[in-house]
């Protein structure tokens, strides 16, 4: 039993995942600049300038994005983007987890670990499992984006 043709056929299912991943992490970065002061309340105290550290989170997270939805570099991306997520689970939600005495705040942070570190995960997954594109002579962008594709089918 085959597939039935149709425009996804053209698209993996993987490719569709990476690229709404890609949505979800632009629009998160881009909140990191449209209001930052909300972030900065997340900045570790010990961490001097926490508005740069909010700022630099956003273009991290806007870079990896562009990187996914380009399909380049995704492998070092991903990488660098679990690090900074398994970083956050365990500076920020971890430390709250432990050191907060309400009860429902302690579960949120609980919460958010674990929700990080499954993201990690997740972004680990894309990193090893990223392809190079190649790009060969007299080839556009765009004709080397479907060969790709094709050729993950």
């Amino acid at each position: 039993m085959g597939l039935k043709p149709g425009i996804m056929n053209n698209l993996p299912i993987s490719r569709v995942a990476v690229v709404l991943f890609a949505i979800v992490i632009a629009v998160f970065g881009l909140y990191h600049f449209i209001d930052p002061e909300n972030l900065v309340l997340f900045v570790p105290s010990y961490m001097p300038s926490s508005h740069i550290w909010v700022y630099a989170v956003g273009a991290v997270l806007i870079i990896a994005s562009v990187s996914m939805l380009m399909n380049r570099q995704v492998k070092m991306v991903s990488y660098v983007l679990a690090l900074l997520l398994i970083t956050f689970a365990l500076a920020i939600h971890l430390q709250g987890y432990l050191s907060l005495s309400d009860k429902q705040l302690r579960a949120l942070s609980f919460l958010n670990m674990i929700q990080g570190l499954a993201l990690a995960c997740c972004v680990l997954y894309i990193g090893a499992t990223a392809k190079p594109r190649a790009v060969t002579t007299g080839q556009t962008v765009e004709q080397a984006s479907m060969a790709h594709t094709a050729v993950s089918l």
